[in-house]
């Protein structure tokens, strides 16, 4: 249990972001219209699985990712794709990184997400990338 493939050891837990199970994912419910685009978004508890098992392994790191994957099930496709340009160089000041991250916080509780963006904006000062 636990362990990888997760469609082998856990395919009674894994579930879609909407809380379809994966056996109702396929091509027949997609031509009858039950499968939305939404359908077939990973859930935060299966990426919660997966970094479960990395930090079984050893994989802090990966667990770190997979934790901060989960939190952005809640944010919308569209804030991510602001949050991503923000974070591109010479794209955003500091101030306008601390209210993303703020935002991240306080409005879809991403708290490692929030964290990892308040780093990156003393990382940009440091590193002169930052908008003025």
């Amino acid at each position: 249990m636990d362990e990888y493939p997760l469609s082998k050891s856990d395919f009674d837990k894994l579930v879609t972001k909407t809380g379809k199970h994966l056996n109702e994912i396929n091509i027949e419910n997609v031509m009858m219209g039950n499968v939305k685009p939404d359908d077939i978004k990973i859930s935060k508890e299966v990426l919660l699985m997966q970094g479960k098992i990395a930090e079984k392994y050893g994989r802090h790191q990966m667990k770190e990712n997979f934790t901060r994957a989960s939190e952005l099930t809640d944010v919308p496709d569209e804030k991510i794709l602001e949050i991503y340009e923000s974070l591109r160089p010479f794209r955003s000041t500091k101030e306008e990184l601390i209210n993303l991250a703020y935002e991240l916080r306080d409005k879809y509780n991403a708290i490692n997400c929030a964290n990892l963006i308040l780093e990156a904006a003393e990382v940009y000062e440091k590193r002169n990338i930052l908008r003025t």
